[in-house]
C-alpha cells in the first residue's frame, strides 16, 4: 500500500513538473515574441527648415530611424516668414498638450523659455552617457548652461564678419587688413577703404564701398565694439547720453550715409546688402557666415572675409540656436538619444548644422572642403572669431524691441531724427520692452 502511494505521488509529481516547465516556455515564448512586436517611441521633432536644410534633417533622421529599431523619429518643419512665426506656432503646441519631444530654438528666444520653465534638463542625461564636452567648442554652450543645467544642444554658431570682394580692394589700391582679430583694422582704416572703393563709381556704374542691413541685430557688433554694453549684459542700462552710444550711431551715419559711401536707406530696403555685393557693385559687407554658400555659388569675382574693425576691443555677433526637449515632453530619454546622435561626426558633416558645427574636427573639415576658394588664414577668420563673439543678452521683448527700433533706425537713415533723438528712442524702446515683457 505504501508502495503504491508513493508511486502514485511520483507520477503526479512528474505531471506537475512536466506543465510548469510547459507552461515557463509558454510565457518565456510570449514574452520574447512580444518583445519583439513591441511598438517603437516615437519621437517627434519640431524644426524651421528651408528647402535645403529639410533634405538634410531627412537624410539623418532616416539614417537614426534605420539604425534605432527602439525609437524611431518623425519631423514636423514649420517654415514660415521667420522665426517669429514658427516660435509662436512652437509655442502654441508645448502649451495645448501635444508638444513635440525635440524644439529647434533661435537664440532670440531661449532665454525666457528657459526662464518661463519650458525646458528640461538634459544634463543627468548628458552624464549618464558621459557626454564629452571637451570635444565642443565650449562658448557655443554659453547660455545653455546656467546653474548647472543643461537647457540644449548647439546647432551651429552663426557669426558676422566682413566680407570683401577683392577684385575692388585691387581696384582702388586698399590693402587688405590683417585676418588676426586682435591685431585688424580700426574704424577709420574700414571707413578710409570705403571712401576709396567708393571712388571707383562713373556715370554709368555706381561702386559702393561698404554697407550692412541697418537693424539692430547688424549694427550690434559696432555698439559692443565701442564699449556699449547694453546689448551684451544681461539688464545692463541703455542711457541717451551714453558716449559709446551716441559715437556709435555718429560713426554709422556719417560713413554710411553722409559720406555716401553705402546705398541709401531706402535702396537698402528695397535691395538687400547681399545682392548688391553679389552683383559685384560692393566692396564690403558686414554680414554674417550663413552667407558662406550664397556667395561661393553666385559670386563670379574673388571674394574673402577679414575680421570686424575695431573700435575699442576686438568682439563681434554670434548667435548660437539649438535643439531643446520640452518640459511637456513624456520622452527625454528618447529625445536625448537623437540629439546625441546629432552630435556624432557624421551627422554634424550632414548639413543640419548652421553655421559652424559645435564638434570641432568638423567644423574645420567642414570649411575646409566647403569652401576651397578661400586661404586657410581667411577661414580661420572664423574660427578666430568664435573666441571674440559675444552673444547678445536677448531678453523677452526682443522681437518687439527689434521691430521698433527697424523704424527708428529707417527714420535715421533718413535724416528725420537727430543723433540725441535716435539715442534716446532707441533706449526708451529697450527699457520699456526690456521691463515689461520680464515682469
Amino acid at each position: 500500500m505504501n508502495r503504491l502511494m508513493l508511486l502514485v505521488i511520483g507520477i503526479l509529481l512528474l505531471l506537475s513538473m512536466g506543465c510548469t516547465q510547459k507552461d515557463q516556455a509558454e510565457v518565456g515564448s510570449a514574452t520574447a515574441e512580444q518583445a519583439q512586436t513591441r511598438e517603437p517611441v516615437v519621437v517627434e521633432l519640431m524644426v524651421f527648415a528651408n528647402e535645403g536644410m529639410l533634405k538634410n534633417y531627412e537624410t539623418v533622421i532616416e539614417r537614426f530611424n534605420q539604425s534605432h529599431e527602439d525609437i524611431q523619429v518623425e519631423i514636423k518643419n514649420v517654415f514660415g516668414e521667420d522665426w517669429t512665426d514658427y516660435e509662436q506656432t512652437m509655442r502654441s503646441y508645448l502649451l495645448s498638450g501635444k508638444s513635440p519631444d525635440i524644439v529647434d530654438i533661435s537664440v532670440i528666444y531661449q532665454n525666457s523659455m528657459i526662464e518661463e520653465g519650458l525646458l528640461m534638463d538634459l544634463m543627468p542625461f548628458a552624464e549618464e552617457a558621459g557626454l564629452d564636452f571637451d570635444v565642443y567648442f565650449q562658448n557655443q554652450f554659453d547660455g545653455l548652461i546656467q546653474e548647472g543645467a543643461l537647457y540644449g544642444i548647439p546647432s551651429g554658431a552663426l557669426l558676422m564678419g566682413v566680407f570683401i570682394n577683392k577684385d575692388l580692394f585691387r581696384k582702388a589700391g586698399v590693402e587688405i587688413p590683417s585676418l588676426s582679430w586682435n591685431d585688424t583694422w580700426t574704424w577709420e582704416e574700414f571707413a578710409e577703404a570705403s571712401r576709396k572703393i567708393r571712388a571707383l563709381s562713373t556715370e554709368e556704374q555706381q561702386v559702393y564701398g561698404m554697407t550692412t542691413s541697418f537693424t539692430i541685430g547688424w549694427i550690434l557688433p559696432f555698439f559692443m565694439s565701442l564699449g556699449a554694453d547694453f546689448l551684451s549684459v544681461q539688464g545692463a542700462p541703455c542711457d541717451a547720453e551714453n558716449a559709446h552710444i551716441v559715437n556709435t550711431l555718429d560713426y554709422l551715419q556719417g560713413l554710411m550715409f553722409e559720406d555716401g559711401v553705402s546705398p541709401t536707406i531706402m535702396e537698402l530696403l528695397t535691395v538687400q546688402p547681399y545682392q548688391y555685393f553679389i552683383n559685384g557693385e560692393l566692396g564690403m559687407t558686414v554680414d554674417g557666415n550663413w552667407w558662406m554658400e550664397a556667395f561661393r555659388d553666385s559670386a563670379d569675382f574673388e571674394w574673402g572675409v577679414v575680421p570686424m574693425p575695431i573700435g575699442q576691443e576686438p568682439v563681434t555677433g554670434m548667435y548660437v540656436d539649438c535643439w531643446a526637449v520640452p518640459s511637456a515632453s513624456e520622452h527625454g530619454q528618447e529625445a536625448f538619444t537623437v540629439l546625441q546622435f546629432f552630435l556624432e561626426e557624421e551627422q554634424q558633416k550632414s548639413g543640419i548644422m548652421k553655421g559652424i558645427p559645435v564638434l570641432k574636427t568638423s567644423a574645420y573639415e567642414i570649411y575646409r572642403n566647403r569652401f576651397p576658394g578661400l586661404s586657410e588664414d581667411e577661414i580661420d577668420v572664423w574660427f578666430q572669431g568664435i573666441r571674440y563673439g559675444r552673444v547678445p543678452a536677448y531678453f523677452n521683448g526682443w522681437s518687439e524691441f527689434q521691430n521698433e527700433t527697424k523704424e527708428i533706425f529707417r527714420r535715421f537713415g533718413l535724416g528725420e531724427l537727430t543723433l540725441q533723438d535716435t539715442a534716446q528712442q532707441l533706449c526708451e524702446s529697450y527699457m520699456q520692452q526690456n521691463t515689461e515683457k520680464s515682469e
